[in-house]
């Protein structure tokens, strides 16, 4: 009789193991419609910026390439004191390139 009870008793432990979790299961809907969460919201934030990157320049041809440089320094100058009338200070200014190069013409080919 002893193996008997061992097998009751198994089978006993494994119901009980199995009707909890059916009892958890979610039920159907009723009507045939699907179960659905919806969620809405909305949001916003705003904040003052504290960064701007701008990139700005001016180009110069003179006969010389030192001509050419002068009238670039004024130029930039002129942008500079534009930038500092705006409120921006002279330490959030930088040079990031500076360029000289010669511009060359074509000229017909002289025939002799």
């Amino acid at each position: 009789m002893a193996p008997v009870r061992v097998v009751f008793a198994a089978a006993c432990a494994i119901v009980c193991a199995i009707v909890p979790a059916q009892a958890q299961a979610p039920a159907p809907p009723a009507g045939g419609e699907e179960a659905a969460i919806v969620v809405g919201g909305e949001g916003s934030v705003s904040a003052a910026p504290d960064y701007a990157q701008i990139t700005a320049g001016v180009t110069t041809r003179a006969k010389t390439a030192g001509e050419a440089t002068d009238a670039n320094a004024k130029a930039m100058t002129a942008v500079m004191a534009a930038l500092a009338v705006a409120g921006i200070a002279k330490s959030d200014i930088q040079t990031v390139q500076f360029s000289v190069r010669p511009v060359y013409a074509c000229r017909p080919a002289s025939r002799k």
